[in-house]
């Protein structure tokens, strides 16, 4: 085998939605907007039908190539508002008619012709379920909630000789078996990556009868499958429909994922609390998404990106995500943690007002809301002293002209106070 091994492979994977180039949809359940995504690492699946769940994954180079992600955000006839990703894997001979790009097909415009899979999941990658789409049309659905983790052994990125059927016996057991290939991909152009072979990632399989398949090898459209009906795939009745909120928490660490969820629905009362809850919860129209993410380095602890202006439904909203750096956070103290959520909240903040504020948050946050940072730190940590609340309050904003007014003895006692609070010091509030 060429390319890396399993073992180097790396288990953070930033990912940026490209905003520009989203489409907005309109459906009886749903409206959404569907938004190519890129990653820093190609993770694709690919599919087979097998009698035996130890088969060895055979990568096909040209479906994989070919294979792209899209973020779709929806919301239903109730405001709520959900998301997911979906990835589109054509079959060979589908992807050779079209001479190898498929990227012209949209979630609510497949081909008539087209011949693949849907792959559903979570933004944190939770595989939730596959349907087997034939001219055009869903035919088979395979659940993938209880699906088993195969072991990683043989890998072979050898050229599969086109789709193959399985003839086999009524009863028998077969396997649907799912193969994700990872790649490192690196920006040649904003319009052309280039990446690495692609190696095996994970393997999930779950049990089917072998029976011809309704999909993988000719079957008629199943009028209760729907590829836009997001939540499950299947007929309204059958639907299960989680309960989102305008603010979506998708972190991973249970640490942070637990104090992001208690900022947001804290009652303390305090300026920059009733602030957060006037304009992050009060705004329906307002739709941010926790992400914690490895930035791989230690050069910043998060990052609000700016906020992508989308008319839906002839509403006019304001998405984005907020980035959480696992590679700081993780084993700080809460104390630290929470200032950096509260300095990313402000930036959210300034986002929605636009206009001057962009481009000079750190200098309007460093003159006109370190007291009220420092004062929302205090009223959730009742025992954190002025010196050390002020220090964490400054977090984020060293190099600003407000910094450099400082006396030196006061910025150098500030960064070893603050030092103290993060994974690398001793002091504050610790996750067990």
């Amino acid at each position: 085998m060429t390319g890396k091994s399993t073992s180097s492979i790396s288990k953070s994977n930033k990912k940026t939605p490209l905003w520009e180039k989203s489409n907005l949809g309109i459906n009886d359940l749903y409206t959404f907007v569907e938004i190519p995504i890129k990653y820093e690492h190609k993770i694709t699946p690919t599919f087979s039908i097998s009698k035996n769940p130890n088969a060895k994954p055979i990568a096909n180079q040209q479906i994989i190539d070919a294979s792209f992600d899209r973020l779709i955000i929806y919301k239903d006839k109730n405001g709520k508002i959900n998301e997911l990703i979906i990835s589109f894997v054509p079959d060979e001979d589908y992807l050779r008619k079209h001479k190898g790009d498929i990227s012209h097909n949209k979630i609510d415009k497949l081909d008539e012709d087209f011949f693949g899979y849907l792959h559903y999941k979570d933004w944190n990658g939770k595989v939730l379920f596959v349907l087997r789409i034939e001219k055009g049309k869903p035919v088979k659905k395979y659940d993938m909630l209880k699906s088993i983790t195969g072991k990683i052994s043989i890998v072979n990125n050898s050229k599969i000789n086109g789709d193959k059927v399985m003839v086999v016996d009524d009863g028998e057991k077969c396997y649907f078996m799912t193969w994700a290939w990872y790649q490192d991909c690196f920006e040649i152009s904003p319009e052309l990556m280039y990446c690495d072979e692609p190696v095996i990632y994970n393997i999930q399989y779950i049990e089917i009868p072998c029976q011809p398949p309704g999909g993988g090898g000719g079957g008629d459209p199943d009028p209760c499958l729907n590829v836009a009906r997001f939540a499950s795939g299947d007929c309204p009745e059958d639907e299960e429909e989680p309960i989102p909120v305008d603010t979506i928490i998708n972190v991973k660490d249970s640490c942070l994922k637990a104090l992001v969820s208690s900022i947001l629905s804290s009652n303390i009362k305090s300026d920059f609390n009733i602030l957060m809850q006037d304009f992050l919860i009060g705004d329906d129209h307002l739709v941010i998404t926790f992400v914690d993410e490895d930035f791989g380095d230690e050069n910043s602890a998060g990052d609000m990106p700016q906020l992508l202006p989308k008319v839906i439904d002839g509403e006019n909203y304001l998405l984005g995500n907020l980035y959480l750096n696992t590679r700081v956070l993780v084993g700080a103290s809460e104390e630290y943690k929470t200032a950096v959520i509260y300095h990313e909240i402000l930036h959210a903040y300034f986002h929605t007002l636009g206009g001057l504020y962009n481009g000079i948050n750190h200098s309007v946050m460093s003159s006109s809301y370190v007291s009220m940072l420092q004062n929302a730190l205090q009223t959730r940590f009742p025992n954190l002293s002025n010196p050390d609340a002020s220090a964490l309050a400054w977090s984020g904003l060293h190099g600003t002209a407000m910094w450099e007014l400082r006396p030196n003895p006061t910025q150098i006692n500030y960064s070893n106070i603050e030092y103290s609070y993060t994974k690398h010091g001793t002091k504050g509030t610790k996750c067990n």
